[in-house]
């Protein structure tokens, strides 16, 4: 059933402060009242936080949350009501009688977990586990008890188990926190699995086990678990802390220390509600026996596996802040969701507040115990999952995620992230190498690990034709941890062949070394290229680029006729379904253009036409939308640049791919011109053209045409011959006229040619530098004797400025006639 009624935010807080007094008690285990699984719509995806905060603030149970589209809560038919009756909200049943379906899922009776780990079966296999691999593994570990003398069991996995190696980096696995969440303890158990099984088989693993000490915890919630199978509805949350009248439970994601109690929004001082958080900070011994373990030992990660969401969560949880470290989560969160596809991102902004939270306390507590980087996976799409293929997919989707924490985990990563060139001393100072030219090559590198990287060192090598490399050598110094580096100080240096192809892109191998044996090989390309870009589409798809940013996003950009801006054209670039269709959710498109040369001050026009999703109870904001975005280290990194008068909306940052606050353009206008000033931005560049939606409503897209980047020219060049008739022998006289148009001094290089009568061509001066002072014009008479072996008739003198023969800032070209004397 699902009610239609809806009611605005106004109203629905009203109702809540009116209905606050009455009583939605949840059903102790064994209660008459059915428990059901619903979701609760929100009027739009506008008032979803509303609606979050407010099931809040009824302290209903919230099993999970889809940004933008719905809540996900476990319930009853009392609180279904009162949410469609008294609040007007539009609530579907999903599953009407959560223990029914247990029991059809699982059999009735004594609840047995399927394919899941019992606490019993989890016990048995870590005791299999270290009788078939006791030199990996330690016997299981008692790290703590509980309310009813139950056991905390841990397992450590290393090469000698143990010893406590002080140079061998730790990391921590735990599951089931809550006791409805078993898939915690079946990645956990699947994990040691895969260590041992492949120990001295696979490379990797048994790099990893002979340098790590990795620590798991698959049941941090013992009694909860247990008592799960014997309630038919599996649903039960918390610990079995006695709170008096008939009343159980602590929420032991809410029992952390760190900002434990911070408001009654991230955790309920009631002790019937689900997100109790006890009665002090550590008052349960399941998180102290956690926090003991935390602070006798060093870790540098720790994932903490939840479920239910596809989600990856990092701190803060307590507030609407991030951390100090908040850039180094984005990236580690982004290499993590890489492998297994989960949204990341922190508590507050894809489920709800969360304060006493484990990974608040992995991260906040830098006192006691060392900063820990703490994650929450939340798994999969529902507590309980008897498919066996399942449970393993989720298993196999979040393998990689811990391998990759495993081998950053105090190691170094060092590799390519990018370059630039530097060419005021060998060249024409406009930041790219032109055919002749000799560069430094100044490289970008990036350290993925979780150690400093010493002594970093870099080695070039060339295999193209039209590439030397004069300095090949160089050291980057040390590079921190999650950190970046490069060879200003000693850059590389490179020339290449004047008779280099333009555009071309010369390719380069780099292998990098550091302290320790560590070695790492890339390969990157050096763009020679042309200046200043134009493109009206109506040639077709030709040098342009387009893919899914990304993954697990949409690419649909394609060249459509459904929309076009040039004049008697028919082309331009959309990014959404063919003809008028919408776009789909989850885009996240880049359209590039080829690489190109950037002169001093030039500016992007283009023309786009848009249909986007904006908010309609935020003005100025959009959940979907483009930005432009360009490159000047070969594609590695990409930053947004602002247009004229600046985008017209920000976006909400939802689940589409676009950060809260990051301006686009969005909402719906004809075409339009948009200008960006590049004058920051120098040498060899891309643009792109990144579209991205979110989940819910779309719209036709986004349309691109009529692309042109240029500079304002800077100088000029005139010729003024003194005849244009001169017999063999003779002397051609001209005078040249060369002016500074702007008030900056400006640096470039002339030539002059002349085209034969029988065609082909024969150069004559240069390149030469010419330095002008501000609006200085120089005048210079020029004269060449006519060979009397010249060939008779008519000739073209053309001179050029700027970086011949690719890059013209200005030419000018008049006729003359060679006869007999």
């Amino acid at each position: 059933m699902r009610s239609v009624r809806a009611l605005s935010m106004k109203g629905l807080a009203l109702a809540i402060v009116c209905a606050l007094g009455i009583a939605l008690a949840r059903p102790e285990a064994g209660a008459a009242a059915t428990q059901m699984l619903a979701r609760v719509y929100p009027e739009s995806k506008d008032y979803m936080e509303q609606v979050v905060q407010q099931i809040r603030l009824l302290d209903l149970d919230i099993a999970t949350v889809k940004a933008g589209t719905y809540v996900e809560i476990v319930t009853t038919p009392e609180e279904v009501r009162f949410l469609e009756t008294e609040l007007g909200l539009d609530v579907e049943v999903l599953i009407p009688d959560l223990a029914a379906h247990r029991e059809k899922q699982f059999g009735a009776g004594r609840i047995a977990f399927g394919p899941y780990y019992t606490y019993q079966e989890m016990i048995d296999a870590l005791d299999m586990i270290h009788a078939a691999y006791p030199d990996i593994t330690t016997p299981k570990i008692n790290i703590g008890g509980t309310w009813e003398d139950r056991i905390l069991w841990a397992m450590k996995v290393s090469d000698d188990p143990t010893y406590e190696d002080p140079d061998e980096p730790e990391l921590l696995f735990d599951g089931v926190h809550h006791a409805r969440e078993p898939i915690g303890c079946s990645i956990c158990i699947y994990t040691i699995e895969h260590l041992v099984e492949n120990y001295g088989i696979n490379p990797e693993i048994t790099e990893i086990v002979d340098t790590r000490e990795v620590w798991f915890v698959p049941v941090v919630n013992p009694d909860g678990y247990v008592y799960n199978e014997t309630y038919s509805s599996g649903m039960w949350r918390k610990n079995r802390r006695d709170n008096g009248g008939g009343i159980y439970g602590v929420d032991l994601n809410r029992n952390y220390g760190y900002m434990w109690g911070y408001d009654n929004i991230g955790s309920s001082p009631t002790p019937s509600s689900e997100t109790y958080r006890g009665p002090a900070p550590f008052s349960e011994p399941e998180t102290q026996a956690m926090r003991d373990l935390m602070e006798s030992h060093e870790f540098t990660f720790c994932q903490d596996y939840h479920s239910y969401g596809d989600l990856c969560l990092y701190p803060w949880g307590y507030d609407y802040i991030y951390t100090p470290d908040h850039d180094i989560y984005v990236e580690l969160a982004d290499s993590l969701t890489r492998v297994n596809n989960y949204d990341p991102g922190t508590p507050w902004e894809l489920l709800y507040l969360v304060n006493g939270g484990s990974i608040d306390y992995e991260y906040g507590e830098q006192t006691t115990k060392p900063k820990i980087f703490g994650f929450s996976n939340e798994v999969g799409s529902a507590f309980w999952q008897p498919d066996t293929n399942t449970i393993l997919g989720q298993f196999q989707e979040n393998l990689g995620a811990n391998l990759f924490m495993m081998r950053v985990a105090g190691s170094v990563d060092v590799h390519y992230n990018g370059h630039l060139i530097d060419d005021t001393v060998g060249g024409n100072a406009n930041m790219r190498i032109d055919p002749g030219e000799v560069a430094d090559l100044i490289v970008k590198v990036r350290n993925s690990g979780m150690a400093e990287a010493n002594n970093v060192e870099g080695t070039i090598t060339e295999w193209d034709p039209y590439l030397e490399v004069i300095e090949g050598t160089s050291s980057f110094g040390d590079i921190p941890p999650i950190g970046t580096g490069n060879n200003a100080s000693d850059p590389f240096v490179i020339q290449i062949a004047h008779a280099t192809p333009v555009p071309y892109a010369l390719p380069i191998a780099i292998e990098i070394t550091a302290s320790g044996g560590h070695a790492w090989t890339d390969t990157f390309e050096v763009w020679v290229v042309t200046t200043g870009y134009a493109d009206d589409m109506e040639a077709g798809v030709g040098d342009w680029t387009h893919e899914a940013i990304t993954q697990g996003f949409n690419d649909e950009w394609h060249l459509s006729t459904e929309r076009n801006h040039t004049p008697a054209g028919s082309y331009s670039w959309k990014c959404g379904d063919t003809g008028t269709g919408p776009y789909s959710n989850f885009d996240d498109a880049g359209l590039m253009t080829p690489p190109f040369g950037l002169d001093p001050n030039s500016t992007l026009t283009m023309w786009h036409w848009v249909e986007a999703e904006t908010s309609e109870a935020y003005p100025g904001r959009a959940y979907d939308g483009g930005i432009v975005e360009i490159t000047v280290d070969g594609g590695v990194n990409w930053v947004e640049v602002e247009p004229e008068g600046g985008y017209p909306y920000t976006s909400r940052g939802t689940t589409g791919p676009f950060p809260v606050g990051t301006p686009l353009y969005s909402g719906a206008y004809d075409w339009s011109e948009a200008v960006f000033d590049l004058s920051d931005y120098m040498g060899a560049v891309r643009l792109r053209f990144r579209f991205g939606s979110d989940q819910g409503v779309v719209r036709e897209g986004w349309h691109i045409d009529d692309v042109e980047v240029s500079a304002p020219q800077i100088a000029t060049v005139e010729l003024a011959p003194d005849v244009t008739i001169v017999p063999r022998g003779g002397v051609l006289s001209y005078t040249a006229t060369v002016t500074n148009l702007t008030t900056q001094m400006q640096s470039f290089y002339a030539r002059t040619l002349v085209q034969l009568p029988g065609g082909g061509t024969r150069y004559l001066l240069g390149p030469v530098p010419v330095t002008l002072q501000p609006s200085e014009v120089l005048v210079v008479p020029v004269s060449h004797n006519v060979p009397m072996i010249a060939p008779l008739g008519e000739y073209g003198y053309t001179a050029q400025i700027g970086t011949p023969p690719n890059n013209l800032i200005d030419d000018d070209t008049f006729l003359f006639t060679v006869v007999e004397e």
